[in-house]
């Protein structure tokens, strides 16, 4: 993914999206950090995860 390819966090974001913690991602991983990270998502949604990422 070319938005994750130069970005420092990258391990980290995988962590925090799969559901095994370690960065092994499933589709529905996947999909789950696609929905936060959209211009869609709620503002409340993306601080949580912001903070989880960061933290």
């Amino acid at each position: 993914m070319p938005e994750l390819k130069d970005n420092p966090f990258r391990q980290r974001i995988a962590e925090v999206f799969s559901e095994d913690g370690e960065g092994n991602m499933t589709l529905d991983d996947f999909l789950d950090m696609f929905s936060v990270l959209s211009e869609m998502a709620p503002r409340d949604l993306k601080a949580y995860y912001a903070f989880k990422i960061y933290g």
